[in-house]
């Protein structure tokens, strides 16, 4: 059984921000929110992000993108676990 898991973690010290199972590795998209202080003013720029109601910032696209930008305080995966 395949079970993929997306993460966002503290750049610096590996700790976890967030994390939500998946159903597919490749045309998932989120609805998870963080605080803007873990993006730069250019990284909430960058396609994709957005300010929700509450102020915090989501990502409107597959979650799978976020792997091709390089963040200042986060990275972001998504991990493919295999359960036998």
């Amino acid at each position: 059984m395949e079970i993929y898991v997306f993460t966002v973690r503290n750049l610096e010290t590996n700790e976890l921000i967030y994390a939500e199972g998946t159903e597919s590795g490749s045309e998932y998209c989120s609805s998870f929110a963080i605080d803007g202080k873990w993006l730069t003013d250019e990284e909430k720029a960058r396609n994709g992000w957005y300010k929700n109601y509450k102020g915090l910032y989501g990502y409107d696209e597959e979650v799978r993108h976020l792997n091709n930008y390089s963040y200042q305080f986060i990275r972001f995966a998504v991990e493919k676990l295999e359960y036998h």
